[in-house]
């Protein structure tokens, strides 16, 4: 597993959300990545924020050479691990939460 907590807002890489969204887009993110290409990520919402109405996420993922799909080739980034951190670096996709979070800084292996 690894994870990352991504305090406040989310407004990494450029990525500017709307008020409204930030929320939903913020607090402790942990994903889950198996052998056979499933990843899942659960959500828990920063303090004083609302449960997300979404807070599990399961899908696929692969990857080729130091760069990763998620969900069938809507998000591509390039990876690199260092240590116990793992690195996302936007290569294709359009969803900008995605892009913020995944990228906003290095996430840490956990267990």
């Amino acid at each position: 597993m690894v994870h990352n907590r991504l305090e406040g807002g989310s407004a990494a890489c450029g990525a500017r959300l709307p008020a409204e969204h930030l929320c939903d887009n913020a607090g402790r993110f942990d994903w889950t990545f198996d052998s056979g290409g499933t990843f899942e990520i659960d959500q828990t919402a920063l303090p004083g924020c609302p449960k997300p109405e979404v807070t599990h996420i399961e899908d696929q993922w692969s990857v080729d050479g130091d760069r990763v799909t998620f969900a069938n080739e809507q998000e591509v980034y390039e990876w690199r691990v260092a240590g116990d951190e793992l690195t996302f670096t936007h290569v294709s996709g359009g969803c900008v939460p995605c892009k913020a979070i995944n990228t906003a800084k290095p996430w840490t292996r956990a267990g």
